[in-house]
């Protein structure tokens, strides 16, 4: 029987990353940290040494979380060994998928409050240009709202 430690270890990365922005959240209401944004990159202000603990919280769980497919590759070379026990069942999948290979993909890059649209397909490059326009009003309300 073989563990798999894969997702376990990335959800604890997920969970570390979560608690180390809900104590930048209490750190903020209790007046240990001051939180703000300068243009498009958040930051904290502290003069108490507790201010570091949830960066440290945050590092730890983007590293679980890039570690964590490491450990899989090791995990299906012990369960699958050496190709010996290959059943033939990924190549009747592959023949039939073999039909439809055909890929879409669309996506949005935003480098500050300017976006970069790209894909293949008109459908996912449209809802890019949405979506890149509803963040591009959120920035601008955000941003003014505060000042």
């Amino acid at each position: 029987m073989v563990v798999k430690f894969h997702g376990i270890i990335y959800k604890i990365g997920v969970a570390l990353i979560f608690l180390g922005f809900i104590l930048f959240a209490i750190f903020g209401i209790l007046g240990l940290a001051r939180v703000g944004i300068f243009i498009i990159f958040p930051f904290i202000i502290s003069n108490s040494a507790l201010s570091i603990i949830p960066f440290i919280l945050i590092f730890i769980g983007f590293l679980l979380m890039f570690v964590s497919p490491f450990g899989d590759i090791k995990q299906s070379k012990e369960y699958y060994g050496n190709g010996n026990n290959y059943s033939g069942e990924f190549s009747r999948n592959t023949e039939n998928s073999q039909e439809k290979n055909e890929k879409h993909f669309g996506g949005m890059i935003m480098i500050g409050p300017i976006p970069i649209i790209f894909g293949n397909d008109k459908k996912l490059v449209y809802i890019s240009i949405i979506a890149a326009i509803i963040i591009i009003l959120l920035y601008v309300l955000f941003i003014y709202r505060f000042l």
